[in-house]
């Protein structure tokens, strides 16, 4: 079986088991957390970009 049968059963058996839509409805303040952390840590992702680039350069 190749692995893309393979993906597409997986797919469908896991659509057939209700898998497809959670159960329990979002909390929105608890949505509104999880975005303020998501924004938080990519800032912090990109201050790291700036900070390993900045480094890369002065090590040459």
């Amino acid at each position: 079986m190749t692995a893309l049968k393979r993906w597409v059963r997986l797919h469908n058996e896991s659509q057939s088991e209700g898998g497809g839509k959670p159960d329990d409805p979002v909390d929105p303040a608890k949505y509104k957390a999880l975005e303020a952390r998501l924004r938080e840590v990519e800032r912090e992702n990109d201050f790291l970009k700036k900070v390993s680039a900045f480094f890369a350069r002065e090590q040459r």
